[in-house]
C-alpha cells in the first residue's frame, strides 16, 4: 500500500509540473494565438466594414469572397486555403503563407511565419482581396546589441503600431 501511495504522489507531482508548463500568457504581443512565441513572427489581418462588422466570417452576408483572397511575398503568391483554422496553443508552429482563422468567433487572416532571427528591411506582403483592391503590409526587423528583435510594421505606407493590421473596406 505504501508503494501505491508513493506512485500516486509521483504521478500527482508529474501532472502538476506538466500543467504548470501549459499555463501563462505567452500571447500578449498580438492577443490572439501567440507569436510562435519567440522565434517567428506572423502578421494578423482583421477586415471590417465601416460599421465595424467583420468581412471575414463566411457565415455572414456581405463577407469577402475568401476563395479570391491571395497574399504575395518574396515573389510567391499564396492562395487562402478553403478551410478556416480554429486556433489554439496546440496549433502547429511552422505555417507559411496565408491562413483564415477564428478564435472565439473573431475572424482574421494570418500571414507568416517570418523568422525573427533574420533582418528584414520593409519586406512587403501584398494582400489582394479579389475585388480589384489590395493592401500592402510591410515589416522591418533589426536587432539591438543583445540580439533582441526590433520590429516595425506599416499598412499602405503608414506606420502600424503592431502586427495586427485593421483594415476597413
Amino acid at each position: 500500500m505504501k508503494t501505491f501511495r508513493s506512485i500516486c504522489n509521483v504521478l500527482l507531482i508529474a501532472v502538476a509540473i506538466t500543467m504548470s508548463a501549459c499555463s501563462g500568457d505567452d500571447d500578449e504581443e498580438i492577443g490572439i494565438g501567440g507569436d510562435d512565441f519567440k522565434y517567428h513572427h506572423q502578421l494578423i489581418i482583421e477586415v471590417c466594414d465601416e460599421d465595424g462588422a467583420t468581412l471575414l466570417n463566411p457565415n455572414l452576408k456581405g463577407c469577402l469572397d475568401l476563395s479570391k483572397i491571395t497574399a504575395s511575398y518574396d515573389g510567391i503568391t499564396y492562395k487562402l486555403p478553403d478551410s478556416t483554422d480554429e486556433m489554439s496553443r496546440a496549433y502547429p508552429l511552422y505555417i507559411y503563407g496565408i491562413r483564415h482563422n477564428v478564435v472565439d468567433d473573431e475572424y482574421f487572416i494570418s500571414f507568416g511565419y517570418l523568422d525573427k532571427a533574420k533582418d528584414y528591411n520593409r519586406a512587403k506582403v501584398v494582400i489582394d482581396w479579389g475585388d480589384g483592391t489590395s493592401d500592402t503590409l510591410e515589416l522591418s526587423i533589426s536587432h539591438d546589441s543583445n540580439n533582441n528583435p526590433i520590429i516595425k510594421h506599416w499598412l499602405n505606407g503608414e506606420p502600424n503600431p503592431n502586427n495586427v493590421f485593421k483594415i476597413v473596406k
